[in-house]
C-alpha cells in the first residue's frame, strides 16, 4: 500500500483486511466499542494484533476524521506501475474502464470517484504525481473501502500515459 500510516472507519478497514491483510500491521479500537465483531473475527483469523485504546488515541490518529472506534496501522500505500497495470489488467479482446483524473486535489472527491469507479467497473484509476492529492487515510475513508480494490498508478505527465 507511499502515503497513509492509517486507514479508519469500519467499512474501509474491513475490506482492506479482506483484500490485502498483508498490509494491516495492527488495529486499533476504542475501548467498549459496539458493532466492530465481524471486523475483529476477522483480524483474529488473520492473525493481526489489536489493542484497545482510548477514543481520545484514535481521534488523534485520524486527525479528527471519523473513524467509527478503529484504526488499521498500515504499510505506506501501494501504487501500481501503469505498464503493469495494463499488462495485467488490460485486453484488446476485453476492453476495460480504466478512470483517468486530473487535478483532483480533495481527498473527499478522489474517495468518491473511486467508489463510482468500483461500482462500474472500473479496473483501476490513473492520477498524476503533481497538482493532484495522494492517496490518503481521508481518500481511503470516503471511497468506504473501494480504493483496496482498485489498482492506483501515478504518472508523471497524464498526456502521455494515456495516449
Amino acid at each position: 500500500m507511499a502515503k497513509p500510516s492509517t486507514v479508519y472507519g469500519k467499512h474501509p478497514v474491513f475490506e482492506l483486511l479482506k483484500s490485502q491483510p498483508d498490509s494491516v500491521k495492527k488495529l486499533q479500537v476504542a475501548r467498549g466499542a459496539q458493532g466492530l465483531s465481524e471486523l475483529l473475527d476477522l483480524a483474529d483469523a488473520l492473525g493481526i494484533p489489536v489493542s484497545q485504546v482510548s477514543k481520545r488515541d484514535l481521534d488523534g490518529l485520524s486527525g479528527g476524521g471519523v473513524h467509527q472506534g478503529v484504526i488499521a496501522l498500515v504499510k505506506a500505500f501501494g501504487y501500481c506501475d501503469l505498464e503493469d497495470f495494463l499488462e495485467e489488467e488490460l485486453s484488446p479482446v476485453t476492453p476495460k474502464l480504466v478512470l483517468v483524473l486530473d487535478q483532483i486535489q480533495d481527498p473527499h472527491n478522489l474517495g468518491a470517484l473511486a467508489r463510482s469507479a468500483l461500482a462500474f467497473g472500473a479496473s483501476g484509476i490513473v492520477i498524476p504525481k503533481d497538482r493532484a492529492c495522494d492517496v490518503t487515510p481521508t481518500a481511503i475513508k470516503s471511497s468506504a473501502g473501494a480504493l483496496a480494490h482498485l489498482p492506483v498508478a501515478r504518472v508523471t505527465n497524464l498526456r502521455r500515459a494515456i495516449s
